[in-house]
Parts: C-alpha cells; sequence; structure tokens
C-alpha cells in the first residue's frame, strides 16, 4: 500500500534527522519546503517525489528500498530523475530533466531550485559561496524555462 503524504514527511523526517544545511537549517525542512512549493493541481505521486527527492543523493536508500516501501513506479521515476549522481554535471543533468518533458518532473525541479535560490537562505551563506550557487541556480531555471 502507498505510504500517505503525512507517513511520507515522517519518513524524510526520519532519514534526515539531524542533517543540516549549508545555512545550519534542518535539511529535512528543504525538502517540505519543494512539496509546499508545487502547482495546485501536482499529483500524489509528484508530492511524494518532491519529499523524497534527495534521498537517494544523500542516503543509503535505493530505488528499490522505495518500492520495496510501496512507492509507485511514477513517484519512484520521479526521485530517480531528480537524483544528481557524483561526478554528474549539473548542467547536463538539468537539461535531462528538461528534455524528458515531463511536466511534474519539471515542476518538482523548478519547486527545488527556488527553495534554494531563495535569497533569505542564500543570505544565511558567505558572500563567496552565496554567488557562486545564485549564479548555478539562474543557469539551471533558465534551462528549465526553455520548455514550456
Amino acid at each position: 500500500m502507498t505510504p500517505t503524504l503525512i507517513e511520507t514527511e515522517a519518513f524524510v523526517r526520519r532519514l534526515f534527522f539531524g542533517v543540516v544545511d549549508k545555512a545550519g537549517e534542518p535539511y529535512v525542512e528543504h525538502c517540505v519546503r519543494v512539496m509546499e512549493g508545487l502547482p495546485a493541481a501536482a499529483t500524489d505521486d509528484e508530492r511524494h517525489a518532491a519529499l523524497l527527492h534527495d534521498v537517494l543523493e544523500d542516503t543509503d536508500l535505493t530505488a528499490r528500498d522505495l518500492h520495496l516501501s510501496g512507492y509507485s513506479e511514477r513517484t519512484v521515476w520521479l526521485v530517480q530523475r531528480l537524483t544528481k549522481w557524483k561526478g554528474a554535471d549539473y548542467g547536463a543533468y538539468v537539461a535531462a530533466i528538461t528534455a524528458s518533458r515531463d511536466a511534474g518532473l519539471i515542476a518538482i525541479k523548478r519547486a527545488d531550485l527556488k527553495d534554494n535560490s531563495d535569497p533569505a537562505r542564500l543570505a544565511l551563506l558567505p558572500a563567496r559561496e552565496r554567488e557562486r550557487l545564485a549564479a548555478k541556480y539562474a543557469s539551471a531555471r533558465e534551462i528549465l524555462e526553455a520548455w514550456k
């Protein structure tokens, strides 16, 4: 049986318990904000994937673990596509998301970028890191905007 969104949020909170972002804030709040940043028409699969979007990249979980936990093929597919593997070029990764032409996948990545580039969050970082990330995220937004 597919977990509820409440169960998925609790799962992600356990996975990222004690983990902080670059500004020292609880990392899990980023995952919640990405989910909350989705359009009202987002599906439950997209909402689950938004909450889970970093678990394959930042934990020991695998796609198989997500399947065994009851997540749908669609949710797992979205999470896999949102995962940037070590050594991957960030621009190519974002371009692949755009090339998928999958509206849900692109919406999740847009919400992720919006949260990552939030001026209030970036302001907590050292100037050099803030400038680097602002440029990186601006470039990624341009790539995603190519798809309408």
